[in-house]
């Protein structure tokens, strides 16, 4: 009964170890800058920086032109 338990126990931990190595392989797949969501996120970032440029200089140009109005 020791022998079936200890080969079920080693088994488990086997089949946890074989869980851990896919998961770890899919999350660095995951988080890859050149393909995975990680590269989407950095895209995402630097157009939301350049978005927020973009508005500013808007805003700062509309100011100017509503002093020159008034």
């Amino acid at each position: 009964m020791d022998l079936i338990a200890d080969i079920l126990l080693v088994a488990g931990a086997l089949g946890a170890g074989l869980y851990c190595h896919v998961l770890a392989r899919r999350l660095s797949r995951f988080n890859d800058l050149e393909t995975g969501v990680g590269g989407a996120v950095a895209v995402l970032s630097a157009q939301v920086d350049d978005l927020t440029r973009t508005l500013r200089d808007a805003q700062n140009a509309a100011g100017g032109e509503t002093r020159s109005l008034g």
